[in-house]
């Protein structure tokens, strides 16, 4: 039987710290309606299920990949350690409603992603492929998040959690998409992530990304309108180009599907904000829950499927992606619905299929692990 190497396996880790704060994130509402806590848990829910869960399976990804992608060494038992830890900090000081704390802790989170990534870019040289030029973007949003929250005079956590939450994620998902979502939707022709970019595509993706960029900073500073419009037809315009969502495949997946519909969700919440700019609470987490958190787990899917030695059939013979996939899809809806009321049954149903999705995949995760030992 083989032993698993913290050296070697970030993810498996750092995907199941993901999952526990995930569960955890939600225990807080659980909590607070059962008036067992005695605080208002909204800025402590987005911190955990931003800096706990879905940071965990970014720095799990990025720990595991970029090594491999660049040719450089492997990520080391102490920056797994490392990485872990400051997921439990997310954890403890949030139940705490510590939320400065909290914050000051995601920026140790940043810097430490950005040494561990930045160390074997500048040791190889060498950029995977066009897609990469995201990811210099996504780092510097929630560096000018945080420098926003303890300089400016008057700190807003909604700018806030727009540029180190939803700029930082939506970053890293187009960057990464572009190879990535063609090539596990089964796209025809579609380019891997270890092949050579074509280094005429590098301008035309950091156009792409400073646009996308741009938008963040129209939208905080000047016209919130003018900013939505711009990034939604920015996505609109990777989604058919590079993330060819319309195109046809050679095989039909549950992961593929899922990768779709997040990308789908994903453009209904800016073109609902657009039209109903009041419900910014209900709509971000179709943002977050439809599309954030359904793409992770269906990246996770191949991650765990390539690096634990599992045939990829698993993706379209498994009705159980097709599951968790439906039940992320559901639960964003339902947090649609629900508004701004957070004690209605919408709110608990939408808690109980999150929680149920997050173990319905987190049970083939373990599965996966456990032949590997």
């Amino acid at each position: 039987m083989k032993s698993i190497s913290l050296n070697n396996e970030p993810y498996r880790l750092l995907f199941s710290c993901g999952v526990v704060s995930g569960v955890l994130g939600l225990v807080l509402w659980v909590l607070f309606q059962a008036d067992y806590l005695p605080f208002y848990p909204k800025q402590s829910h987005a911190n955990i299920m931003y800096f706990g869960f879905l940071w965990s399976f970014v720095a799990g990804f990025l720990m595991t990949a970029i090594p491999k992608m660049t040719g450089t060494p492997l990520a080391n038992a102490f920056e797994i350690t490392t990485a872990m830890v400051l997921v439990g900090l997310q954890i403890i000081v949030n139940f705490l409603n510590l939320v400065p704390i909290s914050i000051f802790v995601f920026l140790l989170q940043t810097a430490f992603v950005i040494s561990f990534v930045g160390r074997r870019f500048i040791l190889k040289r060498h950029i995977p492929f066009e897609g990469f030029v995201f990811i210099p973007f996504a780092f510097l949003q929630p560096l000018l998040a945080i420098g926003l929250f303890y300089f400016y005079e008057n700190p807003s956590l909604t700018t806030f959690y727009r540029l180190a939450g939803e700029a930082f994620i939506l970053n890293l998902v187009l960057g990464l998409g572009t190879r990535l979502v063609p090539v596990l939707s089964r796209v025809p022709n579609s380019l891997s992530p270890d092949q050579k970019a074509d280094k005429n595509n590098f301008v035309v993706m950091a156009a792409l990304a400073i646009l996308l960029n741009v938008s963040f900073i129209v939208q905080t500073f000047f016209s919130e309108t003018i900013g939505v419009a711009l990034r939604l037809l920015l996505i609109g315009y990777i989604s058919l180009k590079y993330f060819k969502i319309l195109s046809k495949v050679t095989t039909k997946s549950f992961v593929g599907f899922g990768l779709r519909c997040g990308i789908v969700f994903i453009l209904s919440s800016y073109v609902i904000l657009l039209f109903q700019p009041t419900q910014v609470i209900a709509v971000q987490h179709l943002l977050y829950i439809g599309g954030f958190v359904l793409i992770t787990f269906m990246v996770g899917t191949r991650v765990m499927l390539a690096h634990g030695g599992q045939s990829l059939d698993y993706e379209t013979s498994s009705s159980r992606i097709g599951g968790v996939a439906l039940l992320l899809g559901l639960t964003s809806l339902l947090r649609l619905f629900a508004g701004s009321n957070t004690m209605g049954w919408l709110m608990q149903a939408g808690i109980l299929f999150f929680i149920l999705a997050m173990l319905v995949w987190f049970h083939k995760f373990l599965k996966i692990l456990n032949s590997n030992r």
